[in-house]
């Protein structure tokens, strides 16, 4: 069986579609990681047997 080489393309293409798409959506994956981290420290606090402190409102940029 002959290998098509689309997997040579996609290696090379890849990183560089990747990084458009960062770029392109930079505040939106800002936004998901501080969201993310939020989550996980209260997960922690409550864990712990902390209560965890109430923010509500918009994320801050």
């Amino acid at each position: 069986m002959r290998e098509s080489g689309l997997d040579d393309v996609r290696a090379r293409l890849e990183p560089a579609r990747l990084a458009e798409v960062r770029a392109a959506h930079r505040e939106d994956i800002a936004t998901y990681d501080q969201l993310r981290d939020r989550a996980l420290h209260r997960a922690a606090r409550l864990l712990a047997g902390r209560p965890a402190p109430s923010r509500k409102g918009p994320v801050p940029s």
